[in-house]
C-alpha cells in the first residue's frame, strides 16, 4: 500500500510559494498517495497545479464548508441577499458564520483528520504561518513526521524566540540558503536541509540563445510589493536610461498602482502584468538584464531561472542568491545610487563579454539547480524521513 503524504501551505493563485507547493506535489503523487490542503483558500487556477492536477487539492475553508450543511445553507441564503463572484467557502470569514459557528475548531479538527491518516506531513510557509504551529503539534502527538519548506525570509530575533520553540517539533526544516537557515538555528537548534529551488520549465530557457551585443533591455519579474524596492529601478532606471533601453515589469500586486504612477512619464518603462509560468522563456528571451532589487527573499525563484536562460543578473545580497552566485560581479547595496552605478557597469558590456556571462550562469545552473538535481534532493530526503519513522 502507497504510503500518504499531505502537504499544507498557504496558496493564493500566483507566486514562488505556489509553484514550489506544486512541483513538490508532482515529485511525489505517483509513487506516494499525496493530498494538498490550503491553508488560505482554494483556488482552481493556482499556480500550483502548472504541472500535474492534484487529485486531492482542497483548502481548510472548503473543507469546512463541505463538513456543515447548516453552514452550507446559511451561506447560500446570503448569497442570495448579496452577490459575490467568488466561491461560496470564500464567505467562511464572515463575522455572522464565525459567530454562529466555531469555524476555527472545525479547521483544526480537520487538521487533525489528516494529519492522522498519514505516513508524513510537509509544510511548505512561513514560521509566522497560519495553524503551522498546529500542524506541527499534532503531528507530534500523533508520531507523524514533518517536514517544514520555509519559503519566506525567517525572522527570529531575542525578542520572539520563545514563540518559536514549536520549531523543535519539526523532523526536518527544508532551506533555500545556509542564511536561511542560521537565522532559525542560531535561536533554536533543529535538523535541517539545504535544498534550492529550479527552474520548472528549464527545458525551454536552456534552449534560449543570447547574442546580444549590449544590455538595453531591464527585467523584473517579481510581486509588486513594499519589499521588492521596485520603485527604486524604476527611478534608477529613468536616471540613466538612453532612448533605446527598455525596462520591462511582470508582475501584479498592492503597488501596482503607484508604481505605475511613478512610471507614467517614461515611454521606455512597460508593465506587462503576471506571465503564466508555462511561457516564461519568452520574457527572458526578450530580456537582457534580471533585476533583483528585493530587500527580503529566500531564494527568489527568478533569479534561478534566468540562470537557466543564461540572462545577467543584478542583485541585492538577499535570499539565496549570494550562495548561488559566488564570486560574483553585479551586486548593489540596495540603494538607487548603487544600482545606478551597477546599471551603467553592465550597459559597458560587449558582446563577447555577455557571451561568457550567459555560459557562466547557465552552467552554474545545470550544475547545481537542475530538475533533475532537485529531484534527487527531494526524493532521498522524504525517502529517508519515512523509513526512519516507519
Amino acid at each position: 500500500m502507497k504510503k500518504k503524504i499531505h502537504i499544507f501551505a498557504p496558496l493564493s493563485k500566483h507566486g514562488g510559494r505556489e509553484i514550489e507547493t506544486g512541483f513538490i506535489a508532482s515529485l511525489f503523487q505517483y509513487k506516494y498517495n499525496v493530498s494538498l490542503i490550503s491553508l488560505v483558500n482554494y483556488y482552481k487556477n493556482s499556480d500550483v497545479e502548472i504541472f500535474n492536477k492534484i487529485p486531492l487539492y482542497s483548502s481548510l475553508n472548503k473543507e469546512v464548508y463541505h463538513s456543515n450543511i447548516l453552514i452550507r445553507i446559511l451561506i447560500f441564503l446570503m448569497s442570495i441577499i448579496k452577490k459575490k463572484n467568488t466561491p461560496l467557502h470564500f464567505r467562511l470569514s464572515n463575522k455572522l458564520i464565525k459567530k454562529i459557528f466555531d469555524i476555527e475548531k472545525s479547521k483544526i479538527e480537520i487538521i487533525e483528520s489528516n494529519v492522522k491518516k498519514s505516513d508524513l506531513i510537509i509544510i511548505c510557509a512561513q514560521l509566522s504561518s497560519n495553524y503551522v504551529k498546529e500542524i506541527v503539534q499534532i503531528a507530534k502527538d500523533n508520531n507523524v513526521p514533518t517536514i517544514f519548506r520555509t519559503t519566506g525570509t525567517i525572522k527570529v530575533n531575542d525578542k520572539n524566540k520563545d514563540v518559536y520553540n514549536w520549531c523543535k517539533n519539526v523532523s526536518l526544516f527544508l532551506h533555500h540558503s545556509e542564511s536561511n537557515a542560521e537565522k532559525l538555528n542560531k535561536y533554536i537548534n533543529v535538523n535541517y536541509k539545504i535544498i534550492d529551488q529550479c527552474a520548472l520549465y528549464e527545458d525551454k530557457l536552456l534552449k534560449i540563445i543570447k547574442q546580444n551585443e549590449k544590455v538595453s533591455t531591464f527585467l523584473v519579474l517579481s510581486r509588486l510589493s513594499p519589499e521588492k524596492q521596485i520603485d527604486k529601478v524604476i527611478n534608477g532606471f529613468n536616471s540613466i536610461c538612453s532612448k533605446t533601453d527598455k525596462l520591462l515589469i511582470y508582475g501584479d500586486g498592492e503597488e501596482k498602482n503607484k508604481l505605475l504612477k511613478l512610471a507614467s512619464e517614461s515611454n521606455n518603462i512597460e508593465f506587462r502584468g503576471v506571465i503564466e509560468n508555462k511561457n516564461i522563456d519568452s520574457v527572458f528571451e526578450e530580456s537582457d538584464c534580471l533585476i533583483i532589487s528585493s530587500s527580503e527573499e529566500a531564494g527568489p525563484i527568478s533569479g534561478i531561472e534566468s540562470m537557466a536562460a543564461g540572462v545577467l543578473i543584478i542583485s541585492t545580497k538577499v535570499g539565496a542568491m549570494p550562495e548561488r552566485l559566488k564570486d560574483y560581479k553585479f551586486w548593489y547595496d540596495g540603494t538607487q545610487k548603487d544600482l545606478e552605478r551597477v546599471m551603467k557597469q553592465v550597459k559597458t558590456i560587449n558582446g563577447d563579454q555577455l557571451q561568457n556571462y550567459s555560459k557562466n550562469l547557465r552552467n552554474i545552473y545545470k550544475k547545481h539547480y537542475s530538475l533533475g538535481y532537485l529531484k534527487n534532493q527531494y526524493e532521498n530526503t522524504v525517502g529517508k524521513i519515512i523509513r526512519e519513522f516507519n
